[in-house]
C-alpha cells in the first residue's frame, strides 16, 4: 500500500502557501488523540518527513495540517490516512513474500530467510 509508514519509510510532508504563515502538522490515533506534531514558521512552503517513533504502535493514523498567517487566521486541511507498520512486520511480510515465490520456483531446492529486527545482515540458509 502506498500509505504505509514506517522508521525506514517515512511519510513525506510537502505543503505551500501564498504567504509566510506558521505551520503545524498533526498526527492522531484513531482516537483523535495528538500522537505526534510537526512545526515550521514563518514558511511559504515545507518539505518534512515524519516517521513513527519505535513506541507507536502498528495501526491507522491521521495526518492533517493546521496553518496559521500573521492575522491569525487560521485554516486545517482534510485529514489523510496513513497506516503505521512497525519495521519487524515489514520484514516478516518480506519474508513470507519471498518464500511463497522461492517454493514456486524452485521446488527442489528449500530456503529459508532469516530477517531478525536487531540485525541488519540477513542470512539464507540452504
Amino acid at each position: 500500500m502506498t500509505n504505509e509508514v514506517s522508521a525506514s519509510k517515512p511519510a513525506e510532508i510537502n505543503a505551500f502557501a501564498n504567504n509566510r504563515v506558521n505551520w503545524s502538522i498533526h498526527i492522531k490515533d484513531a482516537a483523535g488523540n495528538v500522537m505526534d506534531t510537526l512545526k515550521a514558521e514563518n514558511e511559504h512552503e515545507i518539505h518534512m518527513k515524519w516517521a513513527p517513533k519505535v513506541e507507536l504502535p502498528s495501526g491507522s493514523y491521521i495526518i492533517s495540517a493546521e496553518v496559521v498567517n500573521k492575522q491569525g487566521f487560521k485554516v486545517t486541511t482534510s485529514p489523510k490516512t496513513i497506516t503505521v507498520v512497525e519495521e519487524y512486520r515489514i520484514a516478516e511480510r518480506t519474508m513470507n513474500s519471498l518464500f511463497m515465490v522461492l517454493s514456486r520456483e524452485m521446488m527442489p531446492l528449500f530456503l529459508v530467510l532469516f530477517i531478525t529486527p536487531s540485525s541488519s545482515q540477513t542470512k539464507i540458509h540452504p
